[in-house]
C-alpha cells in the first residue's frame, strides 16, 4: 500500500483486508485445493485421516488431535483442517468421554507457526474468564472460521493452531488447566493491517489520543535501515492489537507515529510474540513490517 493510499483509505474510514505482500511466515504444508469429501459438516475426522503427521511443527505443551492414539478421555476434533476463501468454516467439537464434567473457558488460543517458532496471535478484548460445563459422555460444539477472527477479517495462509483451555477438578481456580487444540492450514487468502484510527497528521508525525489520557505514550519511528537486516513481524500478530494495527501501517507515510494509551506498558510484551524468529524485542530493536523498518519507545505523555 503506498503513502497516498493509506492517508486515503483512513479518511474514508475503511477498514477490512485486500491483496498485501505476505510475511516472511513460511507455511509447512504445500497448500492444495479442497477435496469435496474432506471435513464435512457429517461428522470430525479421525487422527488416522489428519494432513498433518509426526514431522509437523506443534506448540509446545498443547494435546493436539493429529497426535491423539485412540484412547484420549477428551479431545478437540475438527471436521476440517485445510480452509480457504472457498470452504472458510467448519464444525468443531470439544470431547468429554470422561465420567466427570469438563469446564472450557469461552475463549480460546491462536497460534500461528512463522517457519521458525510459533506465535500467539493475542486478542486482549476478547473475555476469556467465563467457563462452559461439558457434560461427562457429551461434546460441545462450536463453529471454527477463518474470516471474522477476533478483529482480524480473515487469516493470511499458513499452518496455525486453535487451541482450547479446559478445566478439570468442577472448574475451580487451581484447578489443572488442560490445553487442547488442533492444527489447521489457511490457503489462498490475502491479509493486509490496515488501521482503523482517525490520526492528526502534522507534517511527517501522526498522533493519535485514546480517551482517557494516559501517563505514556508509545512512539514507533521509522529508520532508514535495509529489511533484509531488521526482523519481520507476523502480519495477524500486528493486526490483532490495536496499538499496532492503528499506527505500524502508517510508517510508510509518515516518520514518526504517537499513540497515547493506557496500553503503553505492555507494548513490549506484545511485540514479543510478533517477529517471525525468537528475538529480544526493545527500544533499540529493528523490525519490518511490508519493507518499513521501525522502532518502538514509550515516553512521557508530556514529552513532545
Amino acid at each position: 500500500m503506498r503513502r497516498r493510499t493509506v492517508l486515503a483509505a483512513l479518511a474514508a474510514g475503511l477498514a477490512g483486508c485486500s491483496g498485501g505482500r505476505e510475511s516472511d511466515s513460511t507455511p509447512t504444508v504445500t497448500p492444495v485445493g479442497v477435496p469435496e469429501d474432506e471435513g464435512s459438516d457429517s461428522g470430525p475426522l479421525s487422527p488416522a485421516d489428519s494432513r498433518f503427521d509426526a514431522d509437523t511443527p506443534t506448540p509446545e505443551g498443547v494435546r493436539l488431535f493429529h497426535e491423539l492414539s485412540g484412547d484420549e478421555k477428551m479431545a478437540v476434533e475438527p471436521n476440517r483442517e485445510l480452509f480457504t476463501p472457498e470452504a472458510p468454516s467448519a464444525p468443531i467439537r470439544l470431547r468429554n468421554d470422561r465420567d466427570t464434567a469438563l469446564y472450557v473457558s469461552s475463549g480460546w488460543g491462536l497460534q500461528k507457526y512463522t517457519g521458525s517458532r510459533w506465535v500467539r496471535i493475542l486478542a486482549p478484548h476478547i473475555n476469556r474468564g467465563g467457563l462452559t460445563s461439558v457434560d461427562p459422555n457429551s461434546v460441545w460444539r462450536r463453529r471454527h472460521n477463518i474470516t471474522n477472527v477476533f478483529s482480524l477479517p480473515v487469516l493470511g495462509p499458513g499452518l496455525y493452531a486453535r487451541i482450547e483451555d479446559v478445566r478439570v477438578d468442577n472448574g475451580e481456580i487451581g484447578g489443572e488447566n488442560v490445553p487442547l487444540g488442533a492444527l489447521f492450514e489457511v490457503s489462498g487468502t490475502d491479509y493486509e493491517v490496515r488501521p482503523t484510527g482517525s490520526p492528526r497528521i502534522d507534517g511527517d508525525v501522526a498522533t493519535l489520543v485514546w480517551s482517557p489520557l494516559a501517563e505514556r505514550t508509545v512512539v514507533f519511528e521509522r529508520v532508514d535501515d535495509d529489511p533484509e537486516d531488521a526482523v519481520s513481524v507476523v502480519p495477524e500478530v500486528i493486526g490483532a492489537i490495536p496499538m499496532f494495527r492503528d499506527t505500524i501501517p502508517l510508517l510508510s507515510e509518515v516518520r514518526s507515529v504517537r499513540i497515547n494509551t493506557a496500553s503503553a506498558p505492555l507494548v513490549f510484551q506484545y511485540l514479543s510474540e510478533a517477529p517471525v524468529r525468537a528475538v529480544e524485542v526493545g527500544p533499540e530493536t529493528r523490525l519490518e513490517h511490508e519493507e518499513t523498518v521501525f522502532t518502538v519507545r514509550t515516553v512521557d505523555a508530556e514529552d513532545r
